[in-house]
């Protein structure tokens, strides 16, 4: 078991309430959201790395799946 905290950048998504005129956008204010995951690493591939929050010997819940694009640093944690 590999616990990790994970540095990440979450995309931010521009959501209107309908129509918006050109000349009212101000989409380039925009910006990534910085985050921080804290979880058991249960996948980990080219694309992107799953972590888990709640765990027992026979299932989980709470996945996370989080791009490796949006990774900035992945710092391993010891468990005592």
């Amino acid at each position: 078991m590999k616990l990790v905290l994970v540095e990440w950048e979450d995309p931010c998504t521009y959501a209107t309430p309908g129509w918006l005129e050109k000349e009212d956008d101000d989409s380039e204010k925009m910006s990534a959201i910085p985050c921080i995951s804290v979880g058991i690493l249960y996948q980990e591939n080219d694309e992107r790395i799953v972590i888990i929050l709640n765990s027992n010997p026979h299932a989980f819940c709470q996945a996370q799946s989080i791009p490796k694009s949006c990774i900035k640093r992945i710092r391993y944690l010891k468990v005592k």
